[in-house]
């Protein structure tokens, strides 16, 4: 696990993808962004269920406009959050998939595998 660790780590380290800060701070913001829509939208929630309830027609008017950007950012939030997930779990995944190769391939070990296909008989 701690070999693991410290080869995919170094994604974020000084020989990683100069974007990988970035995209983990954007998705954190995207995170805390999507936890505040889904606050208002308790909050609103709240607003109209008492609004409903006092039978104040103009108020319930009001907080139904409010609902179309509130439901238009969320859903924008969500496809944000998707969208930067796997943008970074795909450079992760390449990064990491060109870390390995160049390190099996540095340390001679096609050399090793051309060897025992010319014993297998291949």
């Amino acid at each position: 696990m701690r070999r693991f660790l410290a080869s995919a780590g170094g994604f974020w380290g000084r020989h990683g993808n100069a974007t990988a800060w970035l995209l983990a701070g954007a998705l954190a913001l995207v995170v805390v962004l999507n936890l505040g829509t889904a606050y208002g939208m308790n909050l609103w929630n709240r607003a109209i269920f008492d609004a409903l309830e006092k039978h104040n027609g103009s108020d319930v008017l009001f907080i139904t406009l409010i609902y179309f950007p509130l439901l238009a950012a969320s859903v924008g939030l969500q496809l944000a959050l998707v969208f930067t997930r796997m943008t970074m779990q795909r450079r992760w995944r390449a990064w990491l998939n060109d870390h390995l190769v160049d390190r099996w391939l540095s340390r001679g070990r096609y050399s090793l595998l051309s060897q025992r296909f010319l014993l297998d008989g291949w």
